[in-house]
């Protein structure tokens, strides 16, 4: 996979009139894959609904993944838990989003 989104539409699950009155978030993802780094890239727009959360706890798995990361990143910060399983090729890591833009990097592989 070289590029790959999605988005995320959420609203309080009430209000019939969410998305004339913009009472909304409309979460999108974005994914680019190149020989150096997975990098992902969340965004929201909309104006968010009563009681919304103001941050969200982010599980990520990637499948597929073949070797242990050089380092991940989450806005420039390092995230310096996660776990790597050689047996499944997964890796999996926790963040949380402050519902603002923000950017995951996955740097590519430990040299062996």
């Amino acid at each position: 996979m070289q590029h790959s989104q999605g988005k995320m539409y959420e609203d309080d699950g009430l209000s019939s009139n969410a998305i004339k009155d913009k009472a909304y978030t409309l979460m999108s993802f974005n994914a680019k894959n190149n020989r150096q780094a997975l990098t992902f890239s969340l965004k929201t727009t909309g104006n968010g609904y009563v009681d919304m959360p103001e941050k969200r706890a982010l599980k990520i798995t990637i499948h597929n993944w073949s070797k242990q990361p050089n380092s991940i990143e989450a806005n420039g910060q390092k995230i310096a838990e996660y776990n790597w399983d050689k047996a499944n090729n997964t890796l999996t890591f926790d963040t949380s989003w402050q519902m603002q833009a923000m950017t995951i990097k996955i740097n590519k592989y430990k040299k062996d």
